[in-house]
């Protein structure tokens, strides 16, 4: 029997210390899917902001395509006005 082969008897032999370690295993299974679960929430949340700000900006480009004024658009939008600014310079044939 060698040397690895006595100490795996020994560790499985002793329950307590099995029991550790399952109870290990379990913490780190746990603690990953927390992990996971909270960088999860995080994307979804970036996504949603992304989301919203985007359908500002849809939203601020038809103002400009009617002719609104870009400081209104920019209250009416909750945009800053230097980016309904650029907004409207992208979107104007060059």
């Amino acid at each position: 029997m060698g040397t690895h082969d006595r100490g795996y008897k020994l560790l499985f032999s002793n329950k307590e210390m099995m029991r550790d370690l399952v109870e290990v295993e379990r913490m780190i299974a746990e603690g990953t899917r927390n992990w996971a679960d909270g960088w999860i929430k995080e994307g979804e949340e970036r996504g949603e902001k992304r989301g919203e700000e985007r359908g500002r900006e849809h939203t601020a480009l038809r103002m400009l395509e009617h002719g609104m004024d870009a400081a209104l658009i920019a209250k009416l939008a909750e945009l800053p006005e230097e980016r309904v600014r650029r907004l409207a310079a992208q979107s104007s044939p060059q």
